[in-house]
Parts: structure tokens; sequence; C-alpha cells
């Protein structure tokens, strides 16, 4: 949200916390490290809690596509390519900031050159969304299914979108 212009973020409950309520929140985190996983117990008690605080993606599983398709000379080329490119931004470019609600207390004042690379970094966002699922599915494990696969991809897109905003600010 923005306040006076500037972005910051705000949790919000639907409902009135009493004091010295505990609560339990779903950061929605990874770790690729198995022992860091192990250590990650979480103490809330709750009934549906999958009790660790970090989820385990095993060794290189979200990174899969983003080696193939992103690497560091992927990268460097849509810096490049924004940094270049002598057309102002388009109108469907915009129109990707808004489908992302990137919106003015984000984007005021930055040059066009790293608007246009945040869009290539949408664009491999979008990218990657499409083809994790799948890469997710190859890994085989246990009672993992195509829907749980979609709802990580899901994860990893929204961490990469939070992830380019907070860059951006």
């Amino acid at each position: 949200m923005a306040v006076h212009g500037k972005f910051q973020i705000a949790v919000y409950a639907i409902r009135d916390i009493k004091h010295g309520e505990e609560l339990c929140f779903d950061y929605n985190s990874v770790t690729e490290d198995e022992k860091e996983w192990e250590q990650s117990i979480c103490l809330c008690g709750m009934r549906n809690c999958r009790n660790f605080y970090l989820a385990y993606a095993g060794t290189g599983s979200y990174t899969d596509v983003l080696h193939n398709k992103h690497h560091f000379l992927h990268r460097t080329a849509a810096l490049y390519h924004a940094c270049s490119k002598s057309k102002p931004l388009q109108a469907q470019d915009q129109d990707l900031f808004v489908k992302y609600s990137i919106g003015n207390s984000v984007l005021t004042g930055m040059p066009d050159w790293m608007k246009k690379f945040s869009l290539e970094i949408l664009q491999y966002i979008e990218l990657e969304y499409s083809l994790l699922p799948l890469e997710l599915m190859k890994l085989g494990m246990v009672n993992y299914t195509a829907k749980d696969a979609e709802e990580e991809a899901f994860g990893v897109k929204r961490t990469r979108i939070q992830n380019l905003v907070l860059t951006l600010v």
C-alpha cells in the first residue's frame, strides 16, 4: 500500500486480536537444506499445522527452471536489452505492472531502463510459473499431486514478485 506516496508493507486482521493472543502465519518459506528443514520445528500447536515453519523443497527443485531459462547470461541480456531500448514503455508494458499490482508507489521516479528490466523479470516469472509445476511433478514426491505442484508454483511466483518489489523500493 502507499502512504504519502511511498510503498509500505502492512498486515491486517479480519477479526479483533486480543492482547497476548498468539498468531500463526504461514510465510510460505522454503529451504533446500535438509538440516535447516529438520531444525525448523513449529511450536504453534495448531491442529492443521505441518509441524515445520519451513517447507522442504529438496536440492534444486525450485531452481531447475531458473538455471535453464534465466541463468546469468539470460539476466545479463535482459539488463542490456532494457538499457538499450530506445522506445518508451508501451500500454501492454503498463498492463503487466497493473496485472501484478505494481503501481505508482513503486514506479514513480524509477528510470525507464529499470522499469523495462522489471518487465523482463515479470515475463520470466510468468514463464517460470507455467513451467515449474511440470518440473516439480518430475521429482516423484509421494502423495504429491498436480494441484500441489500448481500451488507450490503459485507460492514461488508470489514470492518472486514480492522480492522484485522489495528490491525496487
